[in-house]
């Protein structure tokens, strides 16, 4: 039996209905998520004081995440959701972002966690007349999106876009103005870049004229030629730690012990195949397992951590054998000082690489940093000292 956590009763025909959680995780989306985390997040903004994190409403693919937030000064104009919209998903996975932002007056209680006020109705084109790229998206997007109407300023992701929903609307976008398959690259760069209708409905035209933005690298008429260079990108390069000679290295450091380690490395612990990652080699091994996590200090890291093993039910990770590194994937060094690269590296006896960047509709640039930046760090530091075993 897979004990999933929800609440429910046997009815007289022989049904099971569910109707509740004995916690607060929602599914949204087809994905289950912590509420704690998100606020948890959010809360670390400088302008915000408290913070609630439920499921609003009902979106194309049912309920959205809603934050409800108070100021911690307040009086003074608080963050566009644009501003926490970039600052959520350097902290979390994109299906945890809130689709809504709601500054309150008063702090949030838990005891208003069942009456979320309605989401304000999105901003209308009004008298503006609108082009007929422009009046085919807005339709589009008004039917993906479940709204009664969108204006040129609104934008897709804040009003409950996805990946997903993004992929579709891309596709669809092609098929109703007859954009080829070469054009998909520039047109999702130009929703990426500037998401709202108006920014979107300037790609759609360009791509329709066979005109490139000049962001883009080329010419914006003949061609792209911004491709990366594969063979480059693949190059592990020597890094900038001015380390002594590799024979001086080995000599200091004795070499790995796969079998037996004492030390693992675990990158991606608060995913779901890095959190089982991390929980059975606790259990087949006697080691410590330091888990680099994106998170300002070692206090939110370990957090992170057992906030991932608590979302999927797993038992909660023992301090004594997981050590929170604080880091990031796609930073020189894992985000780490020079020092600490060069102490992981004399200490470790076996990487996990667990770590990376998913989305449907992000291009390879988009992607790299997390991706291939940051197995391109990981096997750096395997070579820098003890030739260190990757999986």
């Amino acid at each position: 039996m897979y004990r999933t956590g929800d609440v429910g009763r046997w009815r007289t025909d022989g049904q099971l209905e569910v109707s509740g959680r004995i916690d607060r995780q929602l599914k949204v989306n087809g994905f289950r998520v912590d509420p704690g985390e998100i606020e948890s997040a959010l809360a670390g903004h400088g302008d915000i004081a408290q913070v609630t994190v439920t499921a609003s409403g009902s979106g194309p693919d049912g309920p959205r995440l809603a934050a409800r937030y108070a100021l911690r000064h307040p009086g003074r104009p608080g963050p566009p959701a644009a501003s926490l919209l970039r600052f959520l998903h350097a902290r979390l996975p994109g299906y945890m972002v809130p689709a809504e932002f709601v500054a309150l007056d008063q702090p949030a209680t838990a005891g208003g966690r069942s009456g979320f006020p309605p989401a304000p109705a999105p901003r209308a084109a009004g008298e503006e007349i609108l082009t007929p790229v422009q009046a085919g998206l807005s339709h589009l997007w008004s039917r993906l999106l479940r709204r009664e109407r969108v204006g040129l300023d609104d934008d897709f992701f804040a009003l409950g876009g996805n990946s997903l929903l993004a992929a579709e609307m891309l596709a669809h976008a092609r098929v109703m103005f007859g954009i080829g398959a070469d054009w998909v690259r520039p047109l999702t760069r130009g929703l990426l870049r500037d998401p709202s209708l108006r920014g979107f409905a300037r790609a759609a035209e360009q791509a329709r004229a066979g005109r490139r933005p000049a962001q883009d690298g080329d010419d914006g008429e003949h061609g792209e030629t911004g491709e990366p260079d594969f063979a480059q990108e693949a190059e592990i390069g020597g890094g900038d730690e001015g380390n002594p000679p590799r024979s001086v290295q080995k000599r200091r450091c004795p070499a790995p012990d796969p079998q037996w380690p004492r030390d693992l490395l675990l990158t991606g612990a608060t995913g779901f195949l890095g959190a089982h990652l991390l929980a059975d080699l606790l259990g087949a091994t006697a080691a410590r397992v330091w888990c680099l996590v994106r998170a300002g200090d070692a206090a939110h890291a370990r957090q992170r951590i057992a906030a991932a093993a608590a979302r999927y039910e797993l038992p909660e990770p023992p301090g004594d054998r997981v050590v929170p590194l604080p880091g990031d994937l796609t930073l020189p060094r894992l985000g780490l000082s020079p020092g600490d690269f060069r102490e992981l590296a004399e200490r470790t006896d076996v990487i996990y690489h667990a770590g990376a960047a998913v989305n449907f509709i992000y291009p390879y640039e988009e992607l790299r940093a997390a991706n291939v930046t940051g197995t391109r760090e990981v096997i750096r530091l395997a070579g820098l000292a003890r030739g260190i075993p990757v999986h």
